[in-house]
């Protein structure tokens, strides 16, 4: 799927003809394809967590997922 991403991104102009939209977006779009492998590994480790019933541990990782991510965007705010 990443590969996929990544080999539409030439398709941005299919979405917007502004130049400098196309533009901005060629980087979170390339991002989001180089982040597909480790979602993937991230989503069968989920699984298997509730397929062995520890609701608790996988409760726990979310919750410190989440505020790390509540840290980062936090910080690239305080850029804005």
């Amino acid at each position: 799927l990443g590969v996929a991403q990544f080999f539409a991104i030439p398709l941005l102009g299919v979405f917007t003809p502004l130049a400098d939209v196309q533009e901005a977006a060629r980087l979170p779009a390339m991002m989001a394809a180089a982040q597909q492998a480790m979602n993937g590994v991230a989503f069968v480790a989920e699984g298997m967590m509730q397929g062995h019933q520890a609701f608790g541990k996988l409760a726990v990782n979310t919750g410190l997922a989440m505020m790390a991510l509540l840290v980062v965007l936090e910080e690239g705010l305080k850029d804005s």
